[in-house]
């Protein structure tokens, strides 16, 4: 039995509740969607008017659909299809007779016959008044079926015990006939009977879980003590692709149409382009569903005060059942939930510059900004064949040599607001040492933003995020970097999970602007020595473009030689079309000013990719619904990260990677001197290792 207080998933048509969400979605399908249509003896419920009149009969005993190759009758249409066989042994010819049955007046009910009296006191098939003898004898006339011994091998566990008559040449007599048939019949109804029995069982479990939510079991008006919101809060979800027009896009909460079979190479449509014939659509193949999360953000009861609360309120990330409010904590001297980054954990040169010229831009009153960034420990190969065209592949691979190799770099910025330091910005880089012609690059794989942060200047701060960026990889030795500004739809998400709703969104225009902005910033002030767009860089030959993994051109080249695989000639079109006409100013090469002198890379590195790569990061927050869409839910979010990020920041300061005893001697990387691991050495060993840097 399911305790009262734990229904509080309501439903919005009845008095019924549920302790979970899925169970409040089941009902809701069933009881108040498209099966409306209820059966008032047997409960059953169908999707149309039309499916409950013709499931009627069965109560009733009346057959008005009369088989059009023999003289049997059924209560319902999808009796005559499953009688239809006996009569057809070859599938094309079942299909043809079927289907102009069912364009033909015999399918329509009572054809050729008046339909049976509405005299209550009529007798009926089946009823105790009525005549037996007129019973058998209609039986006779209309009915007709397989043998007892047919009947027998197909019902081995039914004993018949009939009498018969002593068969002639001709055959069993009359009254035998007759009473094959009508067993025949009986038996059939009585299967129909408990098929259906099974199904109205299963209408009553549902019927009794809705009748138990809305009697004893019901939920009281309760409310979450933490914010205004309702209970119920549905996750969002952001746009779906649709396979129409080129950028259509099918938006929260809009009907759209999906395979009912789901498939690898299926599309998705929205009502407008699938309205309109596409070549090569089975439309009988979809169906009609709704773009939204299917998932309701968890709600919390307090062990002490029991008192509701949301998830995403609570910053509990624990399990539910160990959830006490923050009031019930304090009262029981417990820590509360770790809403900041720890500032002494994941320094380095790169976070304490930022941190520096980002809070210097800032007000007295703003919140302080924090940074934290991480590189992969491992480069990442990428075989030069994925990128390269096959018509231009000697030329790149005597400039790139066999694969192209790069480090990820994850930038996150932070603001604390109101104790909590809220994620606003974050940044993924793919840095490449000497990819060609001995120069090394950076290239910004995505980044992205959410409207929170909270300064007067937030334009500035923005810029100075990258244009401090461009200070570290000069101190680096990467003097050269390539960005494509390629600007998101509403509704799209590259590196957060749902953005807020009130969020402006750059065109291609209002994009490279900008870029240009940040540009024009750098060299005024001498940290960017020039700057181009493709069309002013004057690169005109296909081998002369960059060669990145995952940009621009290395997905453009693969996308047009899929369509000239044969022909150089129209691939070379293709790309100079591209490049002149398509992409000439959303790309820029940047070259920055030397004269840094180089320093050591003290970035802490992970193997993590959640971290690393903004693909997964986005399927990371997916997968545990932290979103940005209102404030509520993106410092819930922030919080989640920091907790996460602190353990990867933890296991790189404190653990040991490589231990090994040779000749009196320990090599350990990684290490942290304050660690306790240190302290807990022999004084020999600790003394060795703070004095040595990491291997």
């Amino acid at each position: 039995m399911v305790a009262k207080q734990n229904r509080y998933f309501k439903c919005k048509y009845c008095p019924s509740a549920f302790t979970t969400a899925n169970k409040l979605k089941s009902h809701e399908a069933n009881v108040h969607g498209k099966w409306s249509h209820q059966c008032p003896q047997c409960h059953k419920r169908f999707q149309t008017a039309k499916s409950l009149s013709d499931h009627q009969p069965t109560h009733s005993g009346e057959r008005p659909y009369q088989c059009p190759n023999c003289p049997l009758r059924f209560p319902t249409l999808h009796r005559v299809r499953s009688h239809f066989p006996t009569h057809y042994k070859v599938r094309s010819e079942l299909l043809a007779a079927w289907q102009d049955y069912k364009e033909s007046p015999q399918a329509e009910p009572w054809y050729g016959q008046a339909p049976p009296t509405s005299d209550p006191e009529a007798p009926r098939d089946g009823d105790q008044n009525s005549d037996p003898m007129e019973q058998e004898e209609e039986d006779k006339q209309n009915m007709s079926g397989p043998g007892l011994a047919t009947f027998q091998w197909r019902n081995p566990n039914i004993q018949l015990d009939i009498p018969m008559e002593e068969d002639n040449q001709d055959g069993p007599g009359p009254a035998t006939l007759a009473k094959r048939r009508l067993l025949n019949v009986q038996m059939a109804a009585a299967q129909d009977e408990l098929e259906e029995m099974e199904e109205m069982e299963e209408m009553k479990e549902d019927a009794e879980e809705g009748a138990h939510g809305a009697g004893e079991f019901a939920a009281p008006e309760e409310r979450a003590s933490c914010c205004s919101r309702p209970l119920q809060a549905r996750f969002n979800v952001p746009n779906r692709e649709c396979g129409g027009k080129d950028k259509c896009r099918i938006a929260q909460n809009s009907d759209y149409m999906e395979l009912i079979k789901p498939s690898s190479k299926g599309k998705d449509f929205c009502l407008e382009c699938f309205a309109v014939a596409v070549r090569g659509i089975h439309k009988e193949r979809y169906m009609k569903k709704r773009n939204e999360h299917d998932k309701f953000e968890d709600v919390l009861r307090c062990k002490d005060c029991q008192k509701l609360w949301h998830r995403c309120c609570s910053f509990h990330l624990g399990r539910s059942n160990e959830f006490k409010c923050e009031k019930c904590m304090q009262k029981a001297g417990m820590k509360k939930v770790t809403k900041v980054l720890d500032a002494e954990k994941g320094r380095s040169r790169i976070v304490t510059m930022m941190e520096e010229r980002l809070n210097a831009i800032l007000k007295e009153e703003d919140g302080r900004i924090s940074v934290r960034a991480v590189v992969g420990i491992e480069p990442k190969r990428v075989p030069l064949k994925s990128l390269a065209p096959s018509h231009y592949i000697k030329s790149f691979k005597r400039k790139y040599g066999q694969e192209v190799s790069y480090k990820n770099r994850t930038i996150a910025v932070f603001q604390n607001q109101n104790g909590v330091d809220q994620l606003f910005f974050m940044l993924f880089v793919h840095e490449y040492k000497n990819p060609a012609e001995k120069e090394s690059w950076f290239v910004f794989d995505y980044l992205d933003s959410v409207k929170y942060l909270e300064a007067e200047n937030r334009k500035q701060i923005n810029q100075e995020i990258l244009l401090a960026y461009f200070d570290f990889a000069k101190s680096l030795g990467i003097l050269r970097g390539y960005i494509w500004a390629d600007p998101p739809l509403k509704g799209d998400d590259f590196i957060f999970n749902i953005h807020p709703e009130n969020q402006r969104y750059l065109d291609i225009d209002g994009l490279v602007k900008w870029y240009r902005d940040i540009f024009d910033e750098g060299v005024q002030k001498n940290r960017i020595v020039k700057y181009e767009d493709l069309r002013e860089s004057k690169i005109e030959k296909v081998e002369d473009l960059p060669l990145f993994a995952d940009s621009l051109w290395s997905k453009k080249m693969k996308d047009v030689e899929q369509r000239w695989k044969n022909s150089k000639k129209d691939f070379d079109e293709d790309m100079t079309w591209h490049m002149t006409v398509q992409h000439p100013k959303d790309n820029f090469f940047i070259e920055l000013a030397d004269g840094s002198e180089l320093e050591e890379d003290d970035t802490p590195t992970t193997s993590q990719e959640w971290i690393l790569d903004s693909w997964n990061f986005l399927e990371h927050c997916r997968n545990h619904n932290w979103e940005f869409g209102e404030p509520a839910r993106a410092r819930f979010s922030s919080v989640a990260i920091i907790e996460k990020l602190d353990k990867v920041l933890f296991s790189l300061e404190y653990r040991v990677i490589v231990l090994h005893i040779s000749s009196s001697i320990i090599f350990c990387s990684n290490y942290s001197p304050s660690s306790m691991l240190l302290q807990n050495l022999p004084d020999s060993i600790s003394t060795f290792l703070t004095t040595k840097k990491s291997i």
